[in-house]
């Protein structure tokens, strides 16, 4: 949870993110989608160490690609893109996996995700 801590802690952050054209109640869901988006990482991880020491098969929810891992570090301009739409249409592809959890709930933040896309490169970057 670093990254609450470093948030809450930079009114200058706050403010940038709130001057970004995202209504203020909308905020607060986009950044726990982030937030979401890193536990989920974290999640599929596990589950494919788990798989690895059992010496069994595991299909992950995202392509690596999509993983946290694999995008946190993309320049501004280009994380833009990514949450303005490659990342939004695979979450949405996720409707139909009702018996499993984790690509259940990753669909139902596919509008969160989308909206990090309307923040500014520069507030991405932040």
């Amino acid at each position: 949870m670093t990254i609450v801590t470093e948030l809450s802690s930079k009114p200058e952050i706050w403010e940038m993110l709130l001057n970004e054209g995202l209504e203020p109640p909308i905020l607060p869901v986009t950044l726990a989608a982030l937030i979401y988006l890193r536990w989920a990482d974290f999640q599929e991880a596990e589950q494919e160490a788990i798989a690895a020491f059992d010496d069994t098969d595991y299909r992950p929810v995202l392509p690596s690609s999509l993983h946290w891992r694999s995008w946190h570090l993309l320049p501004p301009n280009d994380l833009k893109t990514f949450f303005s739409d490659r990342l939004p249409q695979a979450l949405d592809q996720l409707k139909n996996s009702r018996h499993i959890s984790l690509a259940t709930h990753l669909h139902r933040i596919a509008s969160a995700v989308k909206n990090l896309g309307r923040l500014s490169p520069r507030a991405l970057g932040a």
